[in-house]
């Protein structure tokens, strides 16, 4: 884990990811830095994240998938820290953000955005 990568503005782990020159979603040379209409939504708006704004979740393509609507709830209730505790204690246990060549891994797996969200809580 990258943990200074921290989170992409979307909720997407960029600490987990597994491209090695990449920065992070908020780090300069960005890959989608200049087609991701919620990077350039939150650096207008001076946010860190999704999870900072008053209209979250709103209806972008992107917040409607489980993954990233469970982590961003986690963001605005818990922050960023309780977060990468979190998925650092999960990768300990062996859960795999990604799954080998693919862009889903055992948190997509579990069921849903709350089932994501509750496993993210330790319920």
């Amino acid at each position: 884990m990258e943990r200074e990568k921290s989170f992409a503005c979307c909720g997407l782990a960029c600490c987990l990811c597994e491209v090695g020159d990449c920065r992070g979603c908020r780090g300069e040379g960005c890959p989608q830095e200049t087609d991701c209409t919620l990077r350039r939504c939150c650096l207008d708006r001076g946010l860190a994240g999704c999870w900072q704004c008053e209209q979250f979740p709103c209806g972008e393509l992107m917040l409607q998938r489980p993954r990233n609507r469970a982590f961003l709830r986690f963001l605005k209730d818990r922050g960023e820290a309780a977060l990468l505790e979190r998925l650092e204690a999960d990768e300990r246990a062996g859960m795999r953000y990604h799954h080998p060549g693919a862009l889903t891994g055992d948190y997509d797996d579990l069921g849903g955005e709350e089932a994501i969200y509750r496993h993210l809580r330790g319920l």
